[in-house]
């Protein structure tokens, strides 16, 4: 993996593009981005990785989604996980949630969004994360939970 942080963070996409704000992040910090359509090798290259933090694009279809994550689950540690979703419906994030997302952002997520739940989440994931303590009161105009 290349990168300063891209040990620490892996992004999948279901998608053939990425979301405007996660792209910004993506070259900015130089993430590895998986193919989540690459089903066989995924859990594989995810676990191999020892990586802190995943980032998963979610399609408006978010059963690709849930899938890896309910495989993750039962084959490793728990991994701190960020949903960002084509699909702004409560159904959705409340689905992604009860599948162990520790966060959910909608499409319209900007890179500094992105980039200061990072730094809450998980200290290296972005620059300057680890002196970064924000408390994250709304994301795209909807109450943090």
């Amino acid at each position: 993996m290349s990168g300063r942080f891209s040990s620490n963070v892996i992004v999948v996409k279901f998608d053939d593009e990425m979301l405007s704000g996660l792209s910004r992040c993506v070259l900015r910090h130089r993430w590895t981005v998986l193919d989540g359509r690459a089903e066989r090798s995924l859990v594989k290259e995810i676990v191999c990785s020892q990586v802190s933090l995943l980032l998963l694009q979610v399609p408006k279809d978010h059963a690709p989604a849930l899938d890896l994550l309910g495989r993750l689950r039962r084959l490793w540690r728990p991994l701190t996980t960020v949903a960002v979703s084509s699909d702004e419906s409560e159904e959705t994030e409340s689905c992604l949630r009860r599948a162990g997302v520790s966060a959910y952002l909608g499409p319209a997520s900007s890179q500094d969004a992105i980039d200061r739940l990072l730094a809450q989440l998980v200290v290296g994931s972005v620059a300057g994360g680890s002196q970064v303590e924000i408390k994250v009161a709304k994301i795209n105009g909807r109450k943090a939970k």
